[in-house]
């Protein structure tokens, strides 16, 4: 897509500029936590041996994991849905509907689904980081504004509600309260 200047420019040049200064601050604060680390503890690597205890390698990318998940346990329809599902989003996301949430959560949008695909292997804490997706919550109030699907917007919002809070009991009681350790165990 092509940024034009027009009237009805949904990201003005000031607003481009303040998305990237926090792009760029948000790529020196990723180095906040190393070096408090460093500094707490007198070692240089600590982050490091820290992050190795949660068998975490930082540069890897895990893209192939997500792959390999989806085809084991669905196989190549499961590549399609998910291949519908990525350009769903960034048609949606490219579109004058997402415009109207501003550059901060255009951006975060599109930025963190990415980098949850792209950084964080399969596990259960995929369920976590899905709660810190919040502008998918806006595509929620989007589709319900349909007016197909308008008259039945309580009791889908009900029905969500409810499967949220069973999705999170599920993950506390699998993975939060851990009665015993046998067979493979994966913890998030």
């Amino acid at each position: 897509m092509r940024w034009r200047a027009r009237a009805t420019d949904p990201f003005p040049v000031p607003d481009r500029v303040a998305v990237g200064a926090l792009g760029v601050l948000s790529g020196a604060f990723t180095y906040l936590w190393p070096t408090i680390a460093r500094i707490a503890t007198g070692d240089p690597e600590a982050y490091t041996k820290t992050m190795a205890a949660w068998r975490v390698i930082a540069s890897e990318i895990k893209l192939g994991t997500w792959i390999d998940y989806v085809y084991a346990d669905y196989g190549p329809v499961g590549w399609l849905v998910a291949a519908a599902v990525i350009v769903g989003y960034a048609r949606f996301m490219l579109s004058p509907h997402a415009w109207r949430w501003g550059p901060e959560l255009w951006g975060w949008a599109g930025a963190y689904p990415a980098y949850q695909v792209l950084v964080t292997g399969i596990g259960p804490s995929r369920i976590r980081y899905f709660i810190m997706a919040f502008p998918v919550a806006l595509i929620i109030a989007w589709l319900l504004d349909r007016e197909r699907v308008a008259r039945h917007r309580v009791a889908l919002l009900v029905a969500l509600g409810c499967g949220g809070v069973a999705l999170q009991g599920w993950w506390i009681w699998n993975y939060w309260m851990i009665t015993r350790v046998s067979g493979d165990f994966q913890f998030p």
